[in-house]
């Protein structure tokens, strides 16, 4: 693997970029390789842990080699400002290394080798997230060496044909790609394929995480599914075989609809046969796991919401907007109208951006331009760009919205989302105005860690704080309410706040992991709900009257 130009400006790594990143974040976040979200940190947490992320300057950059850490990261440490995303370490373990991508691309972005990698593994686990030192310990105990012998003896003979290697090779990432020019001849033969099934079957072991040197059978792995597996586990498959399957499934995480169809030609009773393999070689967790995976039960309208739209090809991390019943996205490549569970193509997406809804028209930007579409995706009028000097005005106006505006003892400051900036630089010539949020710009505040809304005093009053049942996850303002998704463990709730009132109002506890909350949209009695279900996504809404009821719900 190999970066084209990965320093457009010919600099290696450099500590100083990186610190520079850190210092500009004010929060983070450690998610997994599937993206959770496992700890939140703060600005404090994160000047501990910029001291452990030093690089080895003196040594060449995995880049600078043609080669880079093969392996999966099991961690990433995602950095977030005020004004939005600033940039992702990721990390691998084995690898003593770590790879940035930076937002900017002047900074360096690429791999590095850890100047003390122990250091960091023990920030993790000082911060809740142990389990990295944890495997890192364990591949390195006696524990691990005896794993490492049962693998190289697990090797098929039916894989050492006219590709064979030197064991150590084969064990080592960084020749992953060298083994991996062999994958058409190793699966041209189903039953090299099952070979490949059951020396990853023989990997189940004392690891949570699978370690490196099981790279090469998951790579070569990785192009079969559906009628490919279903053919290499034909006449009476080992159990090492079925295990081995459960492990390439279970590899996949969450199962996206394109991978769902693959997976048909599998039929029920080798689906049960591999989740008992897991769980006889690996563990019930496992075993479980994949169950909910090949099994999945269909979703469940949580009470009190009503379905505005649902796909299986929906990009909810995309720009939304909502009109006063409807709301619009992109599904795939088409820029779709949802309501009341039915979806309407209004046009394609080509490079356009949904910026907002105005009297019933969709506003989509158009090469440098806005067009407005009707609700059935007619071109209704064209407006030209803003002029230079209203853009620039403009970005001066959102400039201003960005800049922290209160003493830190107020938390971080709520304001117009990074979307809704975008969209008033776009639309500040067509005279739309500036959006709800923008009223709170210095008055409103999310309290560190994310369990009040601190609000400041008027005419020097003191500021006054609006206790959660929760941890807030996201925010959005109509004209006339702040909406709140909030984390109560499994589940989330939709608090609204008033305008005008420190009155909290909140929903009932709704069925739906908190990670899997996209966008939060606020309407004039009502908040819209984007949700990722893994094989597909809903689009929910949330009544203020119906949840909160006639009378404000103490917290």
């Amino acid at each position: 693997m190999r970066f084209i130009n990965p320093y457009p400006y010919g600099r290696p790594p450099r500590n100083e970029d990186l610190q520079r990143a850190l210092a500009s974040a004010s929060r983070g976040q450690v998610v997994d390789g599937d993206d959770r979200v496992l700890v939140e940190l703060d600005r404090t947490a994160l000047q501990v842990l910029g001291g452990a992320l030093e690089i080895d300057e003196h040594k060449a950059s995995f880049d600078e080699r043609g080669r880079a850490p093969h392996g999966l990261p099991q961690l990433g440490i995602v950095l977030a400002a005020e004004g939005g995303p600033v940039g992702r370490v990721d990390l691998y373990p084995e690898n003593r290394s770590i790879h940035w991508r930076g937002l900017d691309w002047k900074q360096w972005c690429g791999w590095a080798e850890l100047r003390d990698d122990r250091a960091l593994l023990e920030g993790l686990a000082a911060h809740g997230v142990p389990e990295p030192l944890e495997d890192v310990t364990r591949w390195s105990s006696e524990e691990g060496e005896r794993a490492r012998c049962e693998w190289r003896k697990a090797i098929p003979p039916n894989l050492k044909g006219p590709w064979c290697a030197p064991i150590e090779r084969l064990l080592d990432p960084w020749h992953t790609l060298e083994a991996a020019a062999w994958i058409e001849q190793a699966g041209a033969n189903m039953r090299k394929a099952r070979g490949l099934l059951e020396w990853y079957g023989a990997g189940s072991g004392p690891f949570a995480r699978r370690p490196d040197y099981e790279l090469l059978p998951r790579r070569l792995l990785g192009r079969f599914l559906g009628e490919d597996l279903q053919r290499a586990l034909q006449s009476r498959p080992s159990d090492q075989a079925l295990a081995g399957a459960g492990r390439h499934l279970l590899d996949l995480g969450p199962l996206s609809p394109g991978a769902r169809a693959q997976l048909a030609p599998l039929d029920g009773r080798l689906r049960e046969a591999i989740i008992d393999a897991v769980r006889r070689l690996a563990s019930s967790e496992e075993a479980d796991l994949l169950r909910e995976r090949l099994f999945p039960a269909p979703f469940a309208l949580p009470e009190p919401t009503s379905l505005v739209g649902a796909s299986s090809t929906l990009h909810l991390r995309r720009p939304v907007a909502a009109g006063d019943a409807a709301v619009y996205a992109v599904d795939f490549q088409d820029i779709v109208r949802l309501e009341s569970g039915a979806r309407t193509v209004l046009g394609k997406l080509l490079g356009d951006a949904v910026l907002a809804v105005r009297e019933g028209r969709l506003l989509v930007g158009k090469g440098g331009g806005v067009q407005e579409l009707d609700a059935r995706g007619n071109v209704v009028a064209v407006h030209p760009a803003a002029t230079p000097e209203q853009a620039a005005a403009a970005r001066a106006i959102t400039a201003a919205w960005s800049a922290p505006a209160a003493a830190p003892p107020l938390g971080e400051p709520l304001g117009p989302t990074p979307e809704e900036r975008e969209a008033f630089e776009a639309l500040v010539h067509l005279g739309l105005g500036a959006p709800p949020s923008a009223r709170v710009v210095g008055r409103d505040h999310l309290e560190a860690g994310g369990r009040a809304i601190v609000r400041r005093g008027v005419s020097g009053a003191p500021p006054r704080r609006i206790p959660l049942p929760g941890r807030a996850v996201l925010h959005a303002f109509s004209a006339s309410h702040l909406a709140l998704a909030l984390d109560v463990g499994d589940a989330c709730r939709i608090a609204w706040v008033d305008e005008g009132s420190d009155a909290l109002r909140l929903s009932p506890p709704l069925r739906i992991a908190p990670h899997a909350l996209r966008f939060l949209l606020a309407m004039g009695d009502a908040a819209l709900l984007g949700v990722d279900l893994g094989a597909g996504e809903v689009v929910l809404h949330i009544g203020i009257e119906r949840a909160g009821g006639g009378q404000p719900e103490r917290p």
